[in-house]
């Protein structure tokens, strides 16, 4: 079962996710700081995809973990307690909720001409709690740089719709400034692939300077392209949240990559003062449709000169899938033509092609998504495909090209600590990687994979010294 198919599932009946969750035991001890005891929210990932339990939804390409459904000795978000909203919460329509000094409703002020809870001048420290978003066919929200301070959105719901679907759309925008932003208790669903049109982000955040970034206890699902994006550049705090499914629509040959976050300051030598994931579940299902580069993506950007004083990917659950689910087959020495977004293949190609594969040698090293099979000969493939005649195409169906964490562009990282991580591999390529950077102080350690119990040491591939069973 993909998420792509759960998606559809949960959108078509009945969305109501802050029905009774079950009770938190807090039953694991392991860690103490698991974010268990001061859970309040009510999402639990198992009930909300319609799922027997986590590990029936996450293992989505045959595999198997070593040590049971539950290997990892402390308690998870979304799984062993509730995060976002709490249990019988009322929300609050955001057309007619009291709102905090500086913040209004606009019927009309939304990307689709739709509304908009906006917050400008006046605004000093807005908290927005309670809300339910996804009133009104969607309803986006929307913070500028007269906003003092920062916005917290907490306890609310985000869910995608008719008003808020629209290419280079998003549910949250941060416009600009050095504000801040915290999303605390909240439950985030961009919905795709019901709601299809291309987002900048399911969170966008165009902040300047050091405004900080904090998600904590928060759910973010079913993004099409990253979770969160933009340019925000102060410390950012990720802690006790579950990402599920992004980067389910295909941007690969447009030049798009997925990760939960790419910081993207635009200034030259800036400083991250820290990037911190702790406590996360993330799962890279079988209907991402296209590469990954990692989940945890604390980069520079290339040519700026960027350093990132701490990097933290501690107490994480990360799953990553082969794309295509269990039955999806591979094919090489693939011959044929693109016109439009329609791929013929002229016979003799060694192996099946299948939907929801990625093929590479399109054109000038072009890739595509295949997205579906229109009859034997003909396919429809993603996005703007390279047109014309090719020859030695292949397919792969890896989602991720790095399972937890890749460092890359930044002239240097004071500290990096990768530790106490649960991870299936499966759909990666490798485990952790640095891309030509300098690291001064680097911890890995305690790192499990799901699949074999073996454990996941050192940077790189095999060849360096590294392991990240059952890959290498």
């Amino acid at each position: 079962m993909t998420l792509k198919a759960v998606a559809i599932a949960i959108v078509g009946g009945a969305l109501a996710p802050f029905a009774a969750a079950a009770a938190t035991t807090c039953a694991y001890t392991g860690w103490a700081g698991d974010g268990c005891a001061t859970a309040t929210g009510a999402f639990l990932v198992a009930p909300y995809y319609k799922s027997a339990d986590f590990a029936t939804l996450a293992m989505q390409s045959g595999q198997k973990w070593a040590h049971g459904r539950h290997p990892w000795k402390w308690n998870a978000p979304g799984i062993d307690y509730g995060i976002g909203p709490p249990a019988g919460l009322a929300l609050a329509d955001p057309a007619t909720a009291r709102l905090p000094a500086g913040c209004m409703f606009r019927p009309n002020g939304g990307p689709a001409h739709g509304p908009e809870l906006h917050c400008g001048r006046g605004a000093v420290n807005p908290v927005l709690s309670g809300i339910d978003f996804s009133l009104h066919g969607c309803t986006v929200f929307q913070a500028d740089a007269n906003v003092v301070g920062g916005v917290t959105l907490r306890n609310s719901r985000f869910v995608n719709g008719p008003n808020c679907n629209v290419r280079f759309g998003y549910l949250i925008k941060m416009m600009g400034g050095a504000v801040g932003l915290t999303l605390e208790n909240d439950l985030i669903d961009e919905v795709y692939p019901r709601y299809d049109q291309p987002f900048v982000g399911t969170v966008v955040v165009n902040t300047t300077g050091q405004a900080p970034l904090t998600v904590r206890y928060t759910a973010i699902l079913n993004a099409g392209q990253r979770p969160i994006n933009g340019t925000v550049g102060g410390p950012i705090s990720m802690e006790h949240n579950v990402f599920m499914g992004f980067v389910l629509g295909s941007y690969a040959n447009t030049g798009e990559h997925g990760e939960i976050l790419e910081l993207g300051n635009p200034d030259d030598g800036a400083v991250y003062p820290s990037v911190v994931y702790r406590n996360n579940v993330v799962v890279i299902p079988a209907s991402t449709a296209m590469t990954v580069t990692a989940p945890f993506y604390p980069n520079g950007l290339n040519g700026k000169h960027h350093v990132i004083n701490r990097f933290v990917a501690d107490h994480n659950v990360i799953v990553t899938n082969l794309a295509g689910g269990v039955s999806a087959s591979t094919a090489s020495e693939v011959e044929g033509t693109v016109e439009g977004a329609v791929m013929t293949v002229k016979p003799g190609h060694r192996g099946g092609l299948s939907p929801g594969v990625t093929i590479v040698g399109l054109g000038a090293h072009g890739r595509a998504t295949i997205v579906k099979q229109l009859d034997r000969e003909h396919f429809l493939l993603s996005g703007a495909p390279a047109q014309g005649a090719f020859a030695g195409g292949k397919t792969v169906r890896a989602t991720t090209g790095v399972a937890i964490a890749q460092m890359s562009y930044a002239a240097g990282y004071r500290s990096v600590a990768i530790t106490n991580n649960y991870v299936d591999p499966t759909g990666a390529f490798s485990c952790i990687q640095n891309v030509g950077t300098v690291i001064d102080k680097l911890d890995i350690s305690g790192n499990v994979s799901l699949v074999t119990g073996g454990p996941i040491e050192g940077m790189g591939y095999k060849a360096a010294g590294a392991t990240c069973p059952p890959l290498f």
